[in-house]
């Protein structure tokens, strides 16, 4: 008889011979025994060696999953699904969970009992140390799975982003001391993981963006649409008018006011600019406007009393904003050859009598918005023939060069002077052309607006 023992000294089992005797039998046998241990040995390194490298085939396969590219990497609630099945199945941890902000997404594996609340606690607690974080069960009031064990906590790196905005939790079922490959297998798939969630992230960002830009270009239309279309026809009136705005939509308008089939109301025009841009200003013009038209189309007939009559209908919504307009009306009397002006804060207005120099015309009250009480007054002007009136917004006279310096109400004037012989239109073009050119970047600071009327 032979023992069967390993290389530790642990006893296999025995071999067993008879009907033989002497010492070279015994030799044989105690040789055979050990042969057979050194075969025991290595079918056991063999079958842990085939297990090891089936596992390192199954974490290889998940690492392929979680990064092989398709249409859900781009989804990114799909995208934190299957982060943390994957991590589970590759870490071989008990539970685990993802926590996102911007927009704040918690994803958590089945069974994991931590509360919503301590997720976004530990986020937190990640973002303020910057750097991983490994909790043992004592560390906490309740047992994420019922057991003990240990909460690993990593940040997923974004390298676009300074600050971490999404951390993977994994809860592990065994001792600290036995973590270390565990723990750099999870600091790997963070790594990965980051990488597929910035796309997904960056991703989501374009769609909004695409979407936003879609809408703001559908309000650009309708805000243009808005606008009049062509320039009516009045007896003695030459009329043009032109709009750039500095985004695709502002706060900006002008609109013709010619009651259809009534010649006892004069023809109204009115140029305004409510302060601000993009949307918000956008908004509060298409309300000014539509109110400035309705108060002028029902029997409110003169300039001041259709400011007054906006006013009333609009001064809460502009105060609860902080926002304001300023608002010039204008009539004009063919058989009188008269202009009527009421100026609600808004310049420049200005008038180039025929053969004379053009003047600046100041506002007789405040913008629409700023008090509830009406304080405009008409001002009638004689309109001759070769007579110019221009009313644009501040959007010109404020544009700058790349000094800083301002084009100014001097330039403006000069410009009317110049271009006083030629058409409305011409006019117009002339000035927003001046205007460009002394900005000379093309970066349009404010909404451009201009209205020329010439007697004819």
């Amino acid at each position: 008889m032979a023992p069967i023992i390993d290389d530790t000294g642990a006893w296999l089992g025995e071999l067993r011979v008879s009907g033989v005797k002497g010492d070279a039998a015994l030799a044989r046998l105690q040789a055979d025994a050990a042969l057979l241990a050194s075969l025991t040995i290595l079918e056991g390194e063999v079958e842990s060696l085939a297990d090891a490298l089936a596992e390192t085939e199954d974490q290889l396969l998940a690492l392929c999953e979680l990064n092989e590219p398709d249409s859900d990497r781009l989804d990114i609630d799909r995208l934190l699904y299957r982060l943390v099945k994957q991590a589970m199945r590759l870490v071989k941890a008990d539970a685990a969970f993802v926590v996102l902000t911007t927009p704040l997404k918690v994803v958590c594996s089945p069974g994991l009992t931590i509360p919503e609340p301590y997720l976004i606690a530990l986020f937190e607690r990640v973002r303020r140390v910057g750097s991983e974080l490994l909790l043992s069960s004592a560390e906490f009031s309740f047992s994420p799975t019922n057991g003990t064990g240990n909460l690993f906590v990593a940040p997923l790196p974004l390298r676009e982003r300074r600050e971490i905005v999404a951390v993977l939790g994994l809860w592990l079922n065994r001792p600290a001391s036995d973590l270390s490959p565990d723990l750099k297998l999870a600091r790997s798939i963070t790594e990965q993981a980051g990488a597929q969630l910035e796309i997904a992230l960056l991703h989501e960002q374009l769609v909004a963006q695409a979407r936003l830009q879609t809408e703001m270009e559908l309000a650009r239309r309708v805000q243009l649409g808005l606008l009049p279309q062509r320039s009516p026809t009045i007896a003695g009136l030459d009329i043009y008018g032109a709009l750039r705005p500095a985004l695709q939509v502002g706060g900006d308008f002008f609109d013709y006011i010619a009651p259809s089939g009534v010649t006892s109301r004069p023809f109204t025009f009115v140029v305004g600019d409510v302060s601000g841009k993009g949307l918000s200003a956008a908004l509060l013009m298409a309300m000014t406007r539509t109110n400035l038209r309705s108060s002028a189309l029902h029997n409110i007939i003169t300039p001041a009393a259709i400011l007054a009559q906006a006013n009333e209908h609009l001064y809460d919504d502009f105060t609860k904003v902080g926002m304001m307009a300023t608002v010039c009306v204008c009539q004009y009397d063919p058989a009188k050859r008269l202009l009527t002006i009421a100026n609600a804060g808004h310049s420049p207005v200005i008038l180039r009598p025929n053969g004379r120099a053009a003047r600046l015309l100041g506002a007789d009250g405040p913008p629409i918005g700023v008090l509830p009480i009406p304080l405009w007054q008409d001002e009638s002007i004689p309109f001759q023939r070769g007579d110019v009136l221009t009313v644009a917004t501040d959007g010109l006279n404020e544009e700058r060069n790349k000094k800083g310096e301002l084009f100014g109400i001097d330039r403006l004037l000069h410009q009317v002077d110049l271009l006083s012989t030629a058409s409305p239109k011409e006019i117009a073009d002339g000035l927003l052309a001046a205007v460009a050119h002394f900005n000379s970047d093309d970066i349009q600071d404010d909404d451009q607006t201009v209205v020329v009327l010439k007697a004819c």
